[in-house]
């Protein structure tokens, strides 16, 4: 699960300490080709365990998320 939309560090900071505050530590910063920088939650081996915490993030933080499959 991704937020590109989050891309300052104020931004990162505040979406970090609001999952802390729900029970999600583990965050991976992602790069693409594009010089694009997200951070990500996961990975998740099952997709309706990524889309029930992508729900959970939304109602309790209302951050959206896109679940998204990474590939090597």
């Amino acid at each position: 699960m991704s937020f590109p939309s989050i891309t300052t560090e104020e931004a990162k900071s505040i979406l970090l300490n609001d999952l802390k505050k729900i029970g999600i530590t583990s965050i991976i910063n992602l790069s693409s080709k594009k010089n694009f920088e997200s951070i990500a939650i996961g990975p998740f081996v099952d997709k309706k365990m990524a889309k029930k915490i992508a729900l959970k993030i939304k109602n309790s933080l209302n951050y959206s998320g896109n679940v998204e499959r990474l590939n090597n």
